[in-house]
C-alpha cells in the first residue's frame, strides 16, 4: 500500500509539473506542495527551494496573493477567484490549488482541459498493460481480481476525465423537437440509480415537446437524477415534471431527500463542489453549461430535511 501511495504521489507531482499553466498547490497547513514548471518560471524559483515553504513566503505578486492558499480551511466558508480546494475521499479539504494568471477567465475550464489531457495518456497505458496481464493469467489465478479492480478504477477515472472535457469543451447544441416524456423515461433508465425510490414522470400536454439538443438535455437530466437519487434515502420520491410557463418550458427534477442550506445552494453549480463523494464533482456544472448554451436558466428550491427541486427553464420556441 505504501508503495502504491508513493507512486500515486509521484504521478500527481509530475502531472502538476507538466500543466501548461502557472499552478501552485498548498497542503492543509498552507505550505507549498507543488508548483508547475510554468509557475516556477513565472516566480523565478526552483522546486526544491520552495517545497514546504509557507505560501506567504513565496514571491507571488500582490495581485495574485490569496489568503485561502495559506489557510485552505477558509474555502469551506467562502470562495476565492482562481483558487480551488483539494479534497480527500471523504470530502475534507486537505489543500488548495491556485492558477497564477492575471486577467485569466478561470472558472475551471482551462485547468480542467489541461489536467484531462495529462491524465488521459497514462491511463490508456495503464489499462492496456492491465488488460494484457489479465489475459495471460489463468482463469483461477487470484491476481485476476486485483487486475479487474485496477481496470475498473481506470475506467472510473476515464469517465471523470470525459466529464471534465464535456465541461471544458461543450459542442454547440443541435436543436430538434424533443419529446419530454420519452426523454424523462430514457433518463431514468440511463441513470440506473433509482431502484430504491418511487420515481414518476408528469409532463403537461402543453409542454410535451421542447426545442433542444436531445443528447445534451438527456445528459443534463441524467446528472440531475443521479444527484437527486444520491441525496434521497430508500423509499423516497423522485419526480420529473414539465410544464409550460409563458414563453418557457420548465423541466423539474424533485426529490424528498436531505435538502440543502443556502450556503450549499450558492456553490451548487461550481466545478468540484459536489457533495457526492462518488461523483466527478462536475455533474451539476455540466448541467448549468448545457442549459446556458440553450439560452436557458437553472433554478433551485431546497430546504434542509425537506428535499430539493432543480428546474431547467428553456425557451418554448415558436412551435
Amino acid at each position: 500500500m505504501l508503495i502504491a501511495e508513493q507512486h500515486t504521489s509521484a504521478f500527481a507531482e509530475r502531472m502538476v509539473d507538466a500543466l501548461p499553466i502557472s499552478v501552485v498547490a498548498t497542503d492543509q497547513t498552507g505550505r507549498v506542495a507543488a508548483l508547475s514548471a510554468a509557475a516556477r518560471k513565472l516566480l523565478n524559483v526552483e522546486q526544491d527551494a520552495v517545497f514546504g515553504m509557507p505560501y506567504d513566503a513565496l514571491p507571488i505578486p500582490q495581485w495574485a496573493r490569496k489568503p485561502e492558499m495559506a489557510n485552505p480551511a477558509l474555502l469551506d466558508d467562502r470562495t476565492a477567484e482562481s483558487v480551488r480546494p483539494i479534497r480527500d475521499g471523504d470530502g475534507l479539504i486537505i489543500g488548495a490549488m491556485q492558477v497564477l494568471e492575471r486577467d485569466s477567465d478561470f472558472s475551471g475550464e482551462k485547468l480542467c482541459a489541461a489536467m484531462a489531457h495529462e491524465i488521459r495518456n497514462p491511463l490508456t497505458g495503464i489499462q492496456g498493460f492491465a488488460d494484457l496481464l489479465q489475459r495471460d493469467l489463468h482463469t483461477n489465478d487470484s491476481r485476476r481480481e486485483i487486475l479487474a479492480r485496477i481496470i475498473s478504477g481506470v475506467r472510473t477515472v476515464n469517465a471523470t476525465v470525459s466529464s471534465m472535457l464535456d465541461f471544458c469543451r461543450p459542442r454547440p447544441p443541435r436543436l430538434e423537437q424533443v419529446n419530454l416524456a420519452a426523454l424523462a423515461d430514457d433518463a431514468l433508465s440511463l441513470a440506473g440509480c433509482t431502484a430504491h425510490l418511487l420515481a414518476s414522470v408528469a409532463v403537461a400536454p402543453d409542454a410535451a415537446n421542447v426545442p433542444a439538443d436531445r443528447l445534451q438535455l438527456l445528459q443534463a437530466l441524467v446528472n440531475l437524477i443521479r444527484n437527486a437519487a444520491h441525496a434521497t434515502p430508500d423509499g423516497g420520491r423522485l419526480t420529473i415534471s414539465a410544464r409550460r410557463a409563458g414563453a418557457t418550458i420548465r423541466i423539474s427534477v424533485a426529490d424528498t431527500g436531505r435538502g440543502m442550506d443556502a450556503a450549499t445552494m450558492a456553490n451548487l453549480f461550481r466545478p468540484f463542489k459536489s457533495a457526492s463523494h462518488d461523483g466527478s464533482g462536475l455533474g451539476l456544472a455540466i448541467v448549468k453549461k448545457i442549459v446556458q448554451q440553450h439560452d436557458g436558466d437553472v433554478c433551485v428550491e431546497s430546504e434542509p430535511g425537506k428535499g430539493t427541486t432543480i428546474t431547467i427553464v428553456l425557451p418554448a420556441g415558436s412551435g
